[in-house]
């Protein structure tokens, strides 16, 4: 995590209602002899980066510290791209195939769907009748107002505050168990065994609720988890993944979904700035491999390792300069042209990247797969 910085140049303009512009996406793909990247300090490769497609640049709304991403389908098909802002103290909506913005909502508070500093992002499909309906939420963490908020993501309209009284809150993401939903917090200046929490995610009729179940991390050892920050799930192994951005640390922690820490960590000695956001992806050829953001002033970089083994696989950042990333999000399915999904990250506290999974994964191609499970 780095220090504040507000960022509110305009791109096109803000709108709090659907964009009515209907120009077509301005791309921002890099030319084929766009220079290499360089490694980071004291990554494993020397070699200069591989680089991805860009496929867009986000636009028509204006920025103050973007943090956060999520992707959530809303009921009419549409893919909606989530982003929070920490100076604005509002989420943004944009169309993830194009990156036009599309809505924003929110203003500085501490009522229903006001914020302070909002910072973490995920979403949640919640079953709402017996036929198994079920309609999009968002979880938005509020680091100032020291807790956790729920939308819908259909309407842009508050669900409810499912957590409160929290110390410093960052992170979150929300994970399926024997049929219920879990939502796991990072709490950065909570006691040890408190850093992340778990809560049973419920719908209390047009809102939802949690309860507390447990915390987790260790009193000392590899399993004490220092400053947590970023979260995700594994879902093919049920498993935790926790950045821990200490400066001794520099890693991700893998927990059981039931909070046990695992006796694993990786990463360390590969990222070099602050291990931000990260995702697990299952690539097309049924690869499971889990990306973690390195974040750094002058080039993010992100570290592709195998979700079995953690053994490192491949660093690469993309084809126009992109720095400073924490959020990232990912929608591994056909979108607009791109048949194998995108990618998403957050430039320099601002706009939004899209990213053509295509060209990730043909870059993955024979290299040393973890198998799928």
């Amino acid at each position: 995590m780095k220090s504040l910085r507000s960022a509110s140049t305009l791109v096109g303009f803000a709108a709090f209602v659907l964009v009515v512009d209907l120009a077509a996406p301005v791309r921002a793909e890099g030319p084929a002899s766009a220079p290499a990247a360089s490694a980071p300090a004291g990554a494993p490769q020397s070699a200069p980066l591989p680089r991805i497609q860009e496929v867009w640049n986000s636009f028509g709304s204006n920025y103050d510290n973007t943090d956060s991403l999520a992707v959530a389908t809303l009921p009419t098909g549409a893919v909606r791209l989530f982003a929070t802002s920490k100076g604005g103290n509002w989420i943004d909506a944009y169309d993830a195939g194009s990156g036009a913005h599309q809505q924003r909502y929110g203003k500085k508070g501490a009522g229903p769907g006001e914020f302070d500093r909002p910072n973490g992002i995920a979403s949640a499909n919640i079953t709402i009748d017996a036929k198994g309906n079920t309609r999009p939420a968002l979880l938005i963490v509020e680091r100032d107002n020291r807790r956790v908020q729920a939308i819908w993501a259909d309407t842009m309209t508050p669900a409810g505050m499912v957590v409160e009284n929290l110390d410093r809150p960052y992170g979150c993401c929300v994970a399926t168990h024997n049929g219920e939903l879990l939502l796991y917090v990072t709490d950065e200046k909570a006691e040890p065994r408190l850093r992340v929490r778990l809560y049973k995610l419920m719908r209390d009729g047009d809102a939802l609720k949690s309860q507390f179940v447990r915390g987790l991390g260790e009193e000392e050892g590899p399993g004490l988890i220092k400053k947590p920050e970023s979260i995700t799930v594994d879902p093919y192994r049920e498993r935790l993944l926790v950045c821990d951005e200490a400066a001794d640390q520099k890693c991700v922690k893998v927990f059981s979904i039931t909070g046990k820490f695992a006796g694993k960590t990786f990463g360390g000695g590969t990222i070099v700035g602050d291990p931000e956001g990260l995702v697990v992806w299952r690539t097309p050829d049924l690869h499971d491999v889990v990306i973690v953001t390195d974040q750094r002033p002058e080039q993010t970089a992100w570290h592709v390792f195998g979700a079995e083994d953690y053994d490192h696989r491949l660093s690469f950042t993309g084809t126009q300069k992109i720095a400073n990333t924490d959020g990232v999000a990912i929608f591994p399915e056909p979108l607009s042209e791109y048949s194998t999904g995108m990618f998403f990250a957050v430039n320099d506290d601002a706009d939004i990247r899209g990213y053509d999974l295509s060209s990730l994964a043909a870059k993955l191609k024979g290299l040393k797969p973890a198998p799928a499970k």
